[in-house]
């Protein structure tokens, strides 16, 4: 990259770096080139207020980020999509960029953006973002018309039919449904719209499922006003969540692909895929129900919730891990040791279904496991090898 092509770097009044939700929200979304840039131009940008019209080599940046001149323009076009920054560049010199920076939004100004809030849960996955939302359960540079805002917009860097293959819960559709049933206007505080969302996300509610619940949570207030009451809300959900996991097909039924040999590379790539395909598909307390055929006990959910809550494993990580475990103690599940390997992955940052496969078929070539001394060969959990 020809060294001429600077940059210079302002920043606007009110400009202030929140790191957490650098961390938290943008960084799995522009990733750490992005980031790394984006905190570089916020040190430069010191230097640019109180000297006059210091400008930067785009060459040295590339250097500094040890990264090459198209990985460079990428993060950049990442920071613009997510607005972080504003580029501008002279109409009549082309060489010379400005960058504007922007305050990264706080989390509950970032959520409340569809798009950034689809594509973080894209990225992090459902189970990491409830994380998040109870972790935080809150220019003098002038514009002129001889500047032209050259910024990528969201559209252009990010894919949007990614995006649109989320499940996004449109409260609108509900309030009309809600409305023609019953010709009142219901109101749904925001508090009662955050738990009907995350169980749509989380348990794949039916919407005609979460108007019932609606309808029967209707409480009057002192000016009777039709009310969504949480704490009814809450109950009537369970019980319809409840009712589900008595639904339950038989693992035949529904063609679950399960293999120990999987662990062992026994299998070719194409089976390897149906299994992964699989581990993907379900939330861990489906995906044990199917195993065992049965409904879970309470143990098994205080398990996989813990695994959640205590060890921040998502569900198709939580899967490869149980099946893991039961090839390992004979098709039961042995607390201590899912919570021992549970602390071992979370450490090592495994965070995906194929990381935590590889990991664990490392683990059985390294320690020379005796297919016939792992196999399960009683209880509901084992594998047919």
């Amino acid at each position: 990259m020809n060294s001429v092509i600077l940059y210079s770097v302002t920043k606007k009044d009110n400009f202030k770096i929140n790191t957490h939700s650098l961390i938290d929200l943008y960084l799995p979304i522009i990733g750490h080139v992005a980031n790394n840039f984006f905190m570089m131009l916020s040190s430069d940008v010191s230097y640019c207020d109180n000297i006059k019209n210091l400008s930067f080599s785009l060459q040295d940046a590339c250097t500094k980020l040890n990264c090459s001149h198209d990985e460079l323009t990428a993060a950049r076009k990442k920071l613009e999509a997510m607005g972080l920054i504003e580029t501008f560049l002279p109409i009549d010199n082309k060489k010379n960029f400005l960058f504007v920076l922007n305050n990264p939004l706080d989390f509950y100004e970032f959520i409340s953006k569809p798009k950034y809030k689809a594509l973080l849960i894209k990225n992090i996955g459902l189970t990491n973002f409830q994380f998040l939302e109870y972790k935080y359960l809150n220019s003098n540079w002038e514009i002129d018309n001889k500047m032209l805002n050259v910024s990528s917009t969201f559209e252009s860097v990010f894919n949007d039919q990614d995006i649109k293959q989320i499940k996004n819960l449109d409260f609108s559709i509900i309030y009309q449904d809600l409305l023609k049933l019953t010709s009142i206007n219901i109101v749904i505080p925001q508090t009662c719209k955050d738990i009907i969302e995350n169980v749509y996300l989380r348990q794949s509610l039916s919407l005609k499922k979460i108007e019932q619940a609606i309808l029967d949570s209707i409480d009057t207030d002192t000016n009777n006003n039709c009310i969504c009451n949480q704490a009814f809300l809450v109950a009537n959900l369970n019980k319809i969540i409840n009712e589900e996991y008595k639904m339950i097909p038989d693992k035949q039924k529904i063609g679950l692909n399960r293999d120990a040999k999987l662990f062992q590379c026994l299998l070719d790539q194409q089976q390897e895929q149906e299994i992964i395909v699989d581990y993907k598909s379900y939330n861990a307390e489906q995906y044990l129900m199917y195993i065992f055929n049965n409904h879970l006990s309470s143990n098994d959910r205080k398990i996989i919730g813990q695994l959640k809550k205590d060890y921040q494993l998502i569900d198709e990580t939580i899967n490869v891990l149980i099946d893991f475990v039961l090839f390992r103690t004979k098709g039961k599940l042995n607390k201590k040791y899912i919570f021992k390997t549970a602390k071992t992955i979370n450490g090592l940052n495994i965070n995906t279904c194929e990381t935590c496969v590889k990991y664990f078929k490392d683990f059985v070539q390294q320690h020379k496991l005796n297919p016939k001394n792992a196999q399960a060969t009683t209880g509901c959990g084992m594998f047919k090898l």
